[in-house]
């Protein structure tokens, strides 16, 4: 048995979940009924794919980051509409800033995600990493005296003090405001109040000795600092370059920082596409129905048994099939993709490695040992072919296309 914990923990989420989420859905389908909705109600999953609602009630443990998820899978779409394959894709909205890499057009994905308090949750889902820094970080003073910026937020209510809303403490929006970087009006029915801003920068720059401008000014390159190290976390777990990417702002709050995040890591190139501000909900939009199913069975390189190999590939892509069939995919539109999750014998952690096309020989033995150590050096560093590699569990991706946005048609 492997993983026993992790499992476990799954398990009891879903179970957790899935009486929540049920009530949930069919409220709203009955909700979208009654105003006139006879589309199909697709649910964003974490892994950068939609289902059914019917599917999504089986699997609430597969929604976990799904609303981050549209993010990503925007980049992703804008990766594939342009000459810019590999993008870091970054959005700061109002509480949180969230990075990961798109790959080759693709998000990357990770198995090994984890809840607050280091609960682990086995499903596919795109590696993003949140911090805390947003519009409404919040400025405070520690017990040495120092400035920070967050995790706390001081959320939509009562929100930035120039909100007028009731929010008194300092945030990133205060101090933008303070400094001229952001207009009182915006151009919308909000207007924000300069003079409150002022006042809780006031408050807070009279405790580290400070004129309210310069408090603001070490808040936002604070924030900015703590976002560069959230796309280097990104960056070094996964061993890339960041001059070989392009970063993509996204989020209301934006474009008025990670250029600054570009700087720091040395990322030559930035871009702020079209809708920048609801890229989650526009990225929804441009996404594949999908179906990840797996498998688990261990098996060193030299003693796999092929049988045993292509019989659970053949399971489980007719089980992939199947669920897409049930959201109204045909057989002869479903795009598959085939990995294993594998590690050198002894180790303690897998990286996913991609399958060699058609049936698995012994043929295919070599090239997966290969890939495997490729995609671990890509990783950590480091590989051998002086260990052993070996399997830990076979997974299978099903995809059915879908009409996408026709993002630049304005433009053109």
């Amino acid at each position: 048995m492997f993983r026993e914990h992790a499992r476990f923990s799954t398990t009891a989420i879903r179970a957790a979940l899935m009486p929540v989420m049920v009530e949930f859905f069919d409220r709203l389908r009955e909700r979208l009924k009654e105003n006139g909705f006879a589309g199909a109600l697709m649910i964003l999953k974490s892994s950068g794919g939609v289902a059914g609602v019917d599917l999504a009630k089986d699997h609430p443990e597969e929604l976990l980051e799904s609303g981050p998820a549209g993010g990503v899978a925007y980049a992703a779409y804008l990766s594939r509409l342009t000459d810019y394959p590999n993008f870091i894709h970054t959005d700061m909205g109002g509480t949180s800033f969230d990075a990961s890499i798109v790959e080759d057009g693709k998000g990357l994905i990770t198995r090994d995600y984890e809840l607050e308090w280091e609960i682990p949750v086995i499903v596919p889902m795109l590696d993003i990493h949140s911090i805390g820094a947003g519009g409404g970080s919040i400025g405070w003073v520690d017990e040495g005296g120092s400035l920070r910026v967050g995790p706390r937020s001081a959320g939509s209510e009562p929100g930035p003090a120039c909100y007028g809303s009731g929010g008194t403490e300092a945030t990133i929006t205060d101090a933008n405001l303070l400094l001229g970087r952001l207009e009182p009006s915006l151009g919308g029915k909000l207007e924000m109040d300069r003079n409150a801003a002022e006042t809780a920068i006031n408050a807070l720059a009279q405790k580290i000795g400070l004129d309210p401008l310069e408090t603001a000014e070490g808040m936002i390159r604070i924030s900015c600092e703590n976002m560069a190290q959230a796309v280097k976390m990104v960056l070094v777990a996964r061993g890339r370059d960041p001059r070989d990417f392009v970063l993509a702002s996204f989020g209301g709050a934006g474009a008025m920082h990670t250029a600054f995040v570009a700087e720091a890591m040395n990322i030559p190139k930035m871009i702020v596409p079209a809708y920048a501000g609801v890229a989650s909900a526009f990225g929804a939009t441009a996404m594949d129905l999908r179906q990840d199913v797996e498998a688990f069975m261990y098996a060193s390189l030299a003693h796999v048994d092929l049988d045993e190999i292509n019989g659970t590939f053949d399971r489980l892509e007719k089980r992939a099939m199947d669920l897409l069939a049930q959201d109204g995919v045909a057989a002869a539109d479903v795009t598959i993709s085939r990995s294993a999750q594998m590690r050198y014998v002894g180790q303690t952690y897998e990286v996913e490695s991609p399958m060699p096309e058609g049936r698995f020989t012994a043929d295919t033995l070599p090239k997966l040992a290969a890939n495997f150590d490729e995609q671990h050096r890509l990783e950590h560093g480091v590989s051998s072919s002086d260990f052993e590699p070996a399997i830990v569990s076979l997974s299978v991706t099903a995809t059915g296309a879908t009409v996408k946005p026709p993002l630049f048609e304005e433009a053109e």
